[in-house]
C-alpha cells in the first residue's frame, strides 16, 4: 500500500510530495531478524530513510520515505548488524534527525529503493543527508527510535554495566538528547538481560562526543568483558586472548 501526500511548505510556497512506504514488511530470516519501532513525538509528520541489511549476508538498502503521523509508532523488521537513519518533517527539508556517520542520497519527493555502494553520487532529485549509525547484536530482538524537537541532534550515548558469579550484562543507549536520557536508555537496555538489577552507568561510559564499544567473552578460564572507542579492534583484542566473543555493542557521537 502506497499513499501520496501533498503538503504546502508555507515558508517556501512550495508543494512538497512524499510516497510513504508499507511498513509491515520482514527482510531477512525471521531467526536473523529484529524489531524496529520507531515514534514520532514531534508536533509535525515525520519522513524516514533507512539503510539496512536486505538480509544477513547483504546487501545494504537504501529506502524512504516511511511516514508517521504525530504520536504514532509504526514497526519494520530487518537483520540485525548496523542500520542507518535519517528522518525529517514533512513538507520541509529542515528541522532533521541524523549525525555524519554516513552520508547517502535520498529522493524528493520519492519513494526510493537501492542497493548502496560507496561512492555513490546523487543524481537527478537526489540529495545526500547525513545518517545516523546504530549497532543491532545478535541476541537483541529489538529497538526504539523516538522523535521529538529535542534530539534532532543526538549528543549522549552511554553504557551500562551489571555482573555476578559467571555472568555480565549490557545494554547500550544509542545517541539521546541528554546524559540524563543516555543513561536512562543504557540501564533499561541492561536490565532487560540482567540476572539481578545492578546495572550502573560509571562515568567513563557516558559521553557526548566520540565513540564507545564493549564485549564479553566466555573461555575455560572464566568470564572478561572489555570496553574501547575502536568496533573492530575491541572485538579482535577480546578473540586474540583466546575467548569467544559476543560481537560489541555501542555506537559513535559525531
Amino acid at each position: 500500500m502506497r499513499r501520496i501526500l501533498i503538503l504546502v511548505a508555507g515558508l517556501l510556497g512550495l508543494q512538497t510530495v512524499f510516497v510513504e512506504l508499507a511498513c509491515a514488511q520482514t527482510y531477512g530470516g525471521d531467526a536473523n531478524t529484529f524489531t524496529l519501532k520507531y515514534c514520532n513525538r514531534d508536533t509535525d509528520e515525520i519522513a524516514l530513510a533507512l539503510s539496512f541489511l536486505e538480509n544477513p549476508s547483504g546487501p545494504y538498502i537504501v529506502r524512504g520515505w516511511f511516514r508517521v503521523d504525530v504520536n504514532e509508532c509504526k514497526t519494520l523488521r530487518f537483520s540485525r548488524g548496523t542500520f542507518y537513519y535519517f528522518a525529517q518533517r514533512y513538507g520541509a527539508k529542515f528541522p532533521t534527525w541524523g549525525s555524519d556517520d554516513l552520508k547517502l542520497c535520498v529522493s524528493y519527493p520519492g519513494p526510493f529503493r537501492y542497493r548502496n555502494a560507496d561512492p555513490r553520487e546523487c543524481s537527478g532529485d537526489e540529495e545526500k543527508r547525513p545518517f545516523t549509525s546504530v549497532f543491532v547484536r545478535s541476541d537483541q530482538s529489538d529497538y526504539e527510535l523516538s522523535f521529538t524537537t529535542g534530539n534532532r541532534n543526538p549528543t549522549w550515548h552511554a553504557i551500562a554495566i551489571a555482573n555476578g558469579s559467571g555472568w555480565v550484562s549490557y545494554g547500550y543507549s544509542g545517541p539521546r538528547a541528554s546524559e540524563a536520557q543516555a543513561r536512562e536508555h543504557a540501564l533499561d537496555e541492561c536490565r532487560k538481560r540482567a540476572k539481578l538489577d545492578r546495572c550502573t552507568v560509571s562515568k567513563r561510559n557516558v559521553a557526548s562526543a566520540g565513540c564507545m564499544f564493549m564485549t564479553s567473552g566466555n573461555s575455560r578460564r572464566g568470564l572478561i568483558w572489555q570496553t574501547g572507542p575502536d568496533r573492530e579492534e575491541l572485538f579482535e583484542s577480546c578473540r586474540s586472548s583466546g575467548y569467544k566473543c559476543k560481537d560489541p555493542i555501542g555506537g559513535c557521537i559525531r
